[in-house]
């Protein structure tokens, strides 16, 4: 009996034992790529990368002699700046005069090329390594442009550059998603330069408002002598259009009084019945009667000596 409980006592302990070395085994041989992250599989032992095969983030077996090499699949800044990932960039124009340039470059490397990438930088040196490439193809473009063409050309000069550093970055399995020129720096020789023909520039077109104004001014004052003497002429003009008016006017008057005392004398005669001498008597009465005498007038009409009138 006791041999029996202890040959199952050993049985337990034997599979306690596989449990936990299979356990331990396990755990040794699952291997996790995580987020962001690319990686390529390499014998830890003999150094020999497995061909053919990019890893993806996720959860892989492994023998305990394989490991990951795993890179970054994020994309990647590098500053030339103060403080950025290396100083500003100096170069030369065609001028020739120094130039100082401040770039931002984004880049990724390219994971289907991952196996090319650990041969040419084991120890995962490529940034250091893109930064030295990005400068040396920056540096070149300035000496094709004139200082000016920093200011007027820039877009296409930022153009060039980006075409440059992206031909060198895919040469060694990277590539270029952003560029970006944020400052450039001219000599302060140059900038004083610039700054006296923008000056002389400001102070030729003030110039040119000012003929412009004056002569708007001239042609101000003649359409306002114009203007007053049009008025002057139209008040002569209205003047004399009165003046004739009322001559017309009183000519016209004194023939209607004419010709309404001739109309009245027929009158009187038609529907009166005056006589000759009693319309003479009328009309005349005030003129002769000089005398201040009281008696009435009398008028003669004869064939021989015509009319005559007297006072008593």
């Amino acid at each position: 009996m006791a041999s029996k409980e202890g040959a199952a006592c050993c049985s337990i302990l034997l599979l306690l034992c596989v449990i936990i070395l299979s356990t331990v085994l396990m755990g040794v041989s699952v291997k996790d790529v995580s987020f962001w992250n690319a990686a390529i599989k390499i014998n830890s032992i003999t150094k020999k990368i497995e061909t053919g095969v990019v890893y993806m983030p996720g959860k892989y077996y492994v023998s305990p002699s394989e490991k990951f090499v795993d890179y970054s699949t994020k994309w990647q800044w590098i500053t030339f700046a103060t403080g950025g990932d290396s100083g500003i960039i100096s170069a030369k124009t065609s001028n020739p005069s120094n130039i100082y340039l401040e770039v931002s470059i984004m880049y990724r490397i390219r994971e289907e090329n991952l196996h090319d990438i650990y041969k040419k930088w084991p120890t995962k040196s490529i940034q250091r390594d893109f930064i030295l490439f990005a400068k040396d193809a920056i540096q070149k473009v300035p000496e094709n442009y004139t200082n000016n063409d920093f200011f007027t050309n820039r877009e296409q000069i930022a153009q060039v550059m980006s075409e440059r550093v992206n031909t060198v970055f895919r040469n060694n399995y990277g590539e270029l998603i952003l560029f970006l020129i944020t400052d450039v720096q001219l000599d302060s020789s140059f900038e004083t330069s610039l700054e006296n023909q923008q000056a002389s520039k400001r102070d030729a077109e003030t110039a040119i408002q000012q003929q412009v104004i004056d002569v708007l001014q001239g042609q101000i004052s003649v359409i306002q002598s114009n203007y007053s003497s049009q008025v002057a002429q139209i008040q002569a003009d209205t003047q004399l259009t009165v003046q004739v008016a009322n001559q017309t006017a009183i000519s016209l008057g004194a023939s209607r009084v004419i010709e309404a005392q001739r109309v009245a004398y027929d009158q009187f005669k038609k529907q009166l019945g005056f006589a000759a001498a009693d319309v003479l008597e009328y009309h005349y009465y005030r003129k002769l009667r000089t005398d201040n005498s009281t008696g009435p007038l009398q008028v003669f009409v004869s064939g021989s000596s015509g009319i005559s009138i007297a006072s008593n």
